[in-house]
């Protein structure tokens, strides 16, 4: 039994870190979604800047078309990091699911095996008994084994 209290503790450590890597990969991802919202705002602002009131002068529209281009291109490398950060933290989950099922299925196998070497213990012990009663028997009725 010992062996599985090792192998537990070692399961909970395991789960607990990946738990850990899994909080800090969902704190990633909302800031990663807060960025790209915020952005993607700005952009909007801009754009409705520009097709409001216009450029003043084609340095102007350079400037806007460029820092639009600019926020679209930071929108979508925050889009890619946010679906890593998402996929990360979609295998940290499922590691965690799967330590869960090895740690169960490790509570069942050595189930079984504590009941087997009970069931053996028992047998061994009611051998023993009978061994013992028979040999009591015998001591009992010193004729009897002369007469068979």
């Amino acid at each position: 039994m010992n062996r599985w209290y090792r192998l537990e503790h070692l399961a909970h450590v395991e789960s607990l870190v990946r738990a850990g890597e899994l909080r800090s990969l969902r704190d990633w991802a909302e800031r990663l979604e807060d960025d790209l919202t915020r952005l993607l705002e700005e952009k909007h602002r801009t754009e409705y800047a520009l097709t409001r009131t216009g450029p003043g002068t084609v340095l102007d529209m350079q400037t806007a078309y460029s820092y639009l281009a600019e926020l679209r291109g930071t929108a979508q490398a925050l889009a890619g990091r946010l679906e890593e950060a998402r996929r990360r933290a979609e295998e940290a989950e499922e590691a965690v699911r799967e330590k869960r099922t090895e740690r169960e299925r490790y509570r069942v196998l050595l189930g079984w095996e504590a009941e087997r070497v009970r069931r053996e213990t028992l047998r061994r012990e009611q051998g023993e008994i009978d061994a013992l009663a028979v040999r009591f028997v015998r001591m009992r009725s010193p004729g009897a084994d002369s007469e068979t």
